[in-house]
């Protein structure tokens, strides 16, 4: 009875050492994480579209003359798109059949320019002009070199990256033309001994912003206060101060401001605050996933025009 019971003994320390296997049968495992299909950020992104107009030989005039040309406003519809019905267009420009037309799309997103389709041809059964942004969405530049955060890994466009299974949040920057371009996915599952791809993210010109600390938010007296910087999304939570590329500078008033063109709409992070009597920097606001978001509805952040 004394043999058994020994036996039973070591049989309940070895359980509490090592467990009796997996309860979480998603984790612990190594999965990859593959985007491609990246496209840059076009005019023709539905949501950023303000206007859109119909150009067009309506009634099939002389095209190298001037006046045989004419355009007419479209209505956004809710499904995104933007129609023009014939019958509600003035009779001079109700079209007939034959006529070349195309449309002009303009965003205030990306300039004043606006884009451009392909002419079209009005058929014999038409009654409408009909614009959906995802036909010509598709047109958009692909991006080939680019580079993907996610946490405190670091990979380009087009190659795999090893995680450990989780949830993860990636951000995805290309430089185009000499100007930077930003996309942000969330919720991104990583599955032990899968390939998780991401098709079809979209970069847009990114944004400059601004984030202004104030201390009395979160009851510290600012002749206290010796550093502040942004840890976040946008450089994988760094918490030393020197090499976290995005400090904050005190300001008359005693608030801390920055402007950063590397930060991204929607991610997250925190201000760090460190005090002159030196120990831990002192997460702002404090307390597990209570983080900021890059956003305008946020207090503290604004874009920089």
């Amino acid at each position: 009875m004394k043999k058994l019971g020994t036996m039973l003994l070591v049989v309940m320390i070895i359980v509490a050492l090592f467990g009796c296997g997996s309860s979480n049968k998603s984790g612990g495992g190594v999965g990859k994480l593959l985007v491609m299909d990246t496209r840059i950020y076009g005019k023709a992104y539905s949501e950023y579209i303000d206007s859109v107009v119909v150009n067009g030989n309506f009634k099939n005039g002389d095209p190298a003359l001037a006046e045989s040309w004419s355009q007419a406003a479209m209505t956004q519809q809710p499904d995104g798109t933007w129609k023009l019905i014939f019958s509600e267009m003035e009779e001079s420009q109700q079209p007939v059949e034959g006529a070349s037309y195309g449309f002009l799309y303009y965003s205030s997103e990306t300039g004043s320019n606006p884009g451009w389709t392909d002419m079209i041809t009005v058929t014999a059964e038409q009654t409408e002009f009909i614009f959906d942004p995802n036909d010509v969405a598709v047109n958009d530049q692909f991006v080939n070199n680019g580079t993907v955060t996610v946490r405190d890994k670091v990979g380009a466009i087009g190659t795999e990256i090893s995680l450990v299974a989780g949830t993860y949040s990636i951000t995805v920057t290309a430089e185009i033309e000499g100007s930077l371009y930003v996309g942000t996915q969330d919720n991104i599952v990583i599955r032990k001994g899968k390939t998780t791809v991401i098709n079809n993210l979209i970069l847009m010109p990114n944004q400059t912003w601004r984030f202004t600390f104030d201390p009395t938010l979160y009851s510290l007296t600012a002749g206290d206060i010796s550093t502040v910087h942004l840890a976040g999304e946008m450089n994988g939570w760094e918490t030393n101060y020197d090499i976290s590329g995005f400090q904050l500078t005190k300001q008359a008033n005693d608030t801390w401001v920055g402007e950063f063109e590397n930060a991204a709409q929607g991610q997250k992070f925190n201000f760090l605050v460190y005090l002159t009597s030196g120990g831990d920097g002192i997460w702002c606001p404090s307390g597990m996933g209570n983080n900021l978001i890059v956003d305008e509805a946020t207090d503290g952040v604004e874009k920089v025009d």
